[in-house]
């Protein structure tokens, strides 16, 4: 979908075309070193819209590029361009943060940056919240129950999960932390594991996959490791998803799979049982 981290502008979008054949790429210029990218209809036409993230240069300013779909495949409208100050936004989130109704924008680095969003694909002005400094992986849900997006963070070097809460100002709690084994901070992902309808916590590294439930009011409560023998490996500052969690299988029950770390440029999917 986008270029490789040293290289710039370009986003590419190539269309389904059924019987997985996949027509030509279109690019669109996002005028940013792209990191990573999110879609969500960001101005209420019931279309999905393309957010870029990245920096004027590697490791310099961040910015934010928002292509407005058209309705008809085509992202010719660039809704607005962001900055994100001196914070090299190298992951991109997107959710309600202030509990509004309109899709907001939270952009992660060197601290985690909200733009609310008007509804109509304008944002307002990007107000920072500290994040831990050796933060790896950053992800959204409600693991409050309030109706707010929060944001859930990984820190390899404290061994923690940090939760964020969205507060109803658009800006985000201080983190509250909760403890997970050693070396299992690389990435995460945030889905319901156990079905209680309260969203819930995978951390991935090393050999493990570690799962904390949420109990639907702000709180992560270790539940038990799953060992995957090739290896868990994180993305750089949350450029990527190195975890991902679903029902691959059909099977009524979640499952994961992970960027190993042998053989290398390959995955492993982890089961889960029944």
């Amino acid at each position: 979908m986008y270029t490789p981290y040293q290289s710039r502008l370009d986003l590419q979008v190539s269309h389904n075309e059924g019987a997985r054949v996949f027509g030509a790429a279109t690019s669109y210029s996002s005028g940013v070193y792209a990191h990573t990218l999110g879609e969500r209809d960001m101005n209420g036409d019931g279309f999905l819209d393309v957010i870029v993230a990245g920096g004027s240069q590697p490791g310099y300013n961040g910015f934010v590029t928002i292509f407005l779909n058209n309705g008809k495949g085509h992202l010719p409208a660039v809704g607005a361009n962001l900055s994100a100050g001196s914070v090299d936004a190298t992951s991109v989130l997107l959710g309600d943060v202030d509990g509004d109704g309109n899709a907001d924008i939270v952009v992660t680095g060197s601290a985690a940056v909200v733009f609310l969003g008007r509804g109509d694909g304008t944002f307002g002005a990007g107000t920072d919240s500290p994040l831990p400094s050796a933060y790896s992986h950053a992800v959204t849900a409600d693991f409050d129950g309030d109706g707010r997006a929060d944001v859930a963070v990984t820190d390899a070097t404290n061994d923690t999960v940090n939760l964020l809460f969205g507060k109803k100002d658009g800006t985000l709690s201080a983190p509250t932390s909760f403890p997970i084994d050693a070396g299992s901070g690389l990435t995460l992902a945030a889905g319901d594991i156990d079905g209680d309808g309260h969203p819930d916590v995978a951390v991935a590294g090393g050999t493990t996959i570690e799962i904390l439930l949420g109990d639907g009011q702000g709180h992560l409560a270790k539940s038990k490791s799953l060992y995957v023998s090739t290896g868990c490996v994180g993305t750089y500052h949350g450029e990527g998803a190195g975890l991902a969690m679903g029902d691959f299988n059909g099977d009524g029950v979640t499952d994961f799979v992970c960027l190993a770390q042998s053989p290398a440029a390959s995955v492993s999917a982890i089961l889960g049982c029944p």
